[in-house]
């Protein structure tokens, strides 16, 4: 289970990053700016975050169909059950 004890780590670290770079983004390019974006965008945006969610949920369930693993290309090689 060695890849396991790396993998949490490593997704801890990408995650605090793009946490941090989330947070340079608003810094830089000014929070009002980037709220007055969003909003003009409107109810577009809603429908595209909707549109890959489903897409994403609709991978869930074919993965945890196909046996739940992860496919072997990926080179992960774990259920997703052993990543808790």
């Amino acid at each position: 289970m060695k890849h396991v004890r790396t993998v949490k780590p490593i997704a801890y670290l990408l995650g605090l990053a793009g946490g941090t770079l989330f947070i340079v983004l608003l810094i830089r390019e000014r929070a009002e700016q980037v709220g007055l974006a969003i909003a003009r965008v409107g109810w577009g945006l809603l429908a595209l975050a909707l549109y890959h969610l489903v897409q994403t949920l609709s991978d869930a369930v074919g993965c945890c169909a196909a046996g739940g693993h992860f496919p072997v290309e990926s080179g992960i090689g774990v259920s997703p059950g052993q990543l808790t």
